[in-house]
């Protein structure tokens, strides 16, 4: 038998208690998603464009693919230097970038 009982807590301190933790989760989430991500300063991943949320989703795509064979500190600073050199062509004209190949 256990030595102590624990009494349940009130429904208002219930939700005090979630409410201080969805907050703490918060913080602490937003500031790691985005050392993490290590965006671009021309990418802004707060902004509710959709052309620019479709910029920060191919960016991060584009993380995604080269990730597959690299370490990803180096991943990190190859693809910043790739968006941030290339901008919108390497982003929405992949394609076309042949002729930049001298440059990359």
């Amino acid at each position: 038998m256990p030595k102590e009982f624990q009494e349940d807590l009130t429904d208002k301190e219930k939700k005090e208690l979630l409410t201080i933790l969805e907050e703490q989760g918060r913080i602490k989430w937003f500031k790691k998603w985005k050392e993490h991500m290590a965006m671009p300063q021309i990418l802004n991943p707060l902004s509710i464009n959709k052309k620019e949320q479709e910029k920060i989703l191919r960016y991060l795509l584009l993380r995604a693919l080269i990730n597959q064979q690299a370490r990803f500190e180096k991943v990190k600073e190859l693809s910043i230097k790739l968006v941030e050199e290339f901008s919108d062509y390497i982003i929405f004209e992949p394609y076309k970038m042949h002729r930049y190949i001298t440059k990359l």
